[in-house]
């Protein structure tokens, strides 16, 4: 895959950062944080190759409401990732170019009226991770 997707949480239409703690959970299961001088990184462990690039970002320092996560790669582990972020309330997945939305267990009222206006979204729930990188 050569194109980036997103994991955003929103609430009532807005952007809104996750708890620290419960991201940092899930995170850690999969690699580490790492704090650069213009970002928030995230390191793969043991070396797996899952991406080119996954950065934290957010309006506030330390208060991340997105994972940008720059040419994918089709691995099983980064499915799993993923569906573990889609736990977290109100978080979903999707492309730059906004296609389709998967989700586990959010409300899609949740999602900005923008993504929503042309009404050609496909939105998906989601209940297992092989159904993440399945587009």
């Amino acid at each position: 895959m050569s194109f980036s997707v997103m994991v955003y949480r929103f609430v009532e239409g807005r952007p809104r950062p996750w708890d620290p703690a419960e991201l940092e959970v899930v995170l850690s299961k999969y690699g580490k944080v790492q704090k650069g001088a213009h970002s928030v990184e995230l390191i793969p462990s043991g070396g797996k190759e899952l991406f080119e690039a996954a950065t934290l970002h957010g309006e506030e320092e330390g208060k991340p409401e997105c994972l940008g996560i720059s040419r994918p790669l089709d691995e099983p582990l980064l499915g799993e990732l993923i569906f573990d972020l889609l736990g977290l309330p109100n978080t979903f997945f999707f492309t730059e170019e906004v296609d389709w939305v998967k989700a586990r267990d959010a409300v899609w009222e949740d999602l900005p009226d923008e993504m929503l206006e042309g009404g050609d979204i496909d939105l998906r729930r989601v209940i297992e991770p092989s159904e993440i990188l399945s587009f």
